[in-house]
């Protein structure tokens, strides 16, 4: 039980034990600077505040902008990678006819085909026997 206002003027008692087993006895007014003995009803905790702090908005915020951000350049990283994709294939259908005609040119000059590559010229194709003097 606390005092009110009823009670404040009214002188107090106060029994503690010491010691030696004895009991002591104080008597004392209530002080007028002193607040009431019973502290003032709280209100009932809840889990979460009404209005979230500031620095918890903030935060949100820097979340959001950060996960648009990163869901935009994902996108970005995707074009690239397709734009790559199709610069490789295009990189193959050029080398590829490359290679054959070069395969081709290659193996003409390995069999020795290259002799009978000027046929139309008549300096080759001509021959001038000279009887010899004797």
């Amino acid at each position: 039980m606390g005092f009110d206002t009823n009670m404040a003027s009214l002188p107090m008692i106060i029994i503690w034990p010491s010691s030696d087993m004895n009991v002591t006895l104080s008597q004392r007014s209530y002080p007028q600077a002193l607040p009431p003995a019973r502290p003032p009803p709280t209100q009932s905790s809840s889990p979460e505040p009404i209005a979230p702090p500031l620095a918890r908005i903030e935060l949100q915020a820097r979340l959001h902008d950060t996960q648009s951000s990163l869901a935009s350049h994902v996108s970005k990283v995707r074009t690239l990678e397709g734009v790559s994709a199709e610069r490789e294939a295009i990189k193959w259908e050029i080398s590829l006819p490359r290679l054959l005609v070069e395969g081709t040119t290659g193996s003409l000059k390995d069999e020795g085909v290259e002799d009978f590559a000027g046929g139309d010229d008549d300096a080759r194709n001509i021959c001038t026997l000279v009887p010899h003097e004797l």
